[in-house]
């Protein structure tokens, strides 16, 4: 299993991993008290096919 964690992503990075990777995205969370609505991390992951997390 592969995470990519993503701090204040661009558009075009997510743009690329959902359309020209394997990478999903699991989970999203904001900056409490951030400045800005982009001030945020998004955690991608790419997971091996056929097998279980607790054997990766």
């Amino acid at each position: 299993m592969v995470d990519i964690i993503l701090y204040y992503p661009m558009a075009e990075y997510k743009q690329f991993l959902q359309m020209h990777t394997p990478f999903q995205l699991i989970t999203k969370v904001n900056v409490p008290g951030a400045a800005h609505k982009k001030e945020k991390f998004l955690i991608y992951r790419f997971k091996n096919n056929g097998k279980p997390d607790s054997a990766e």
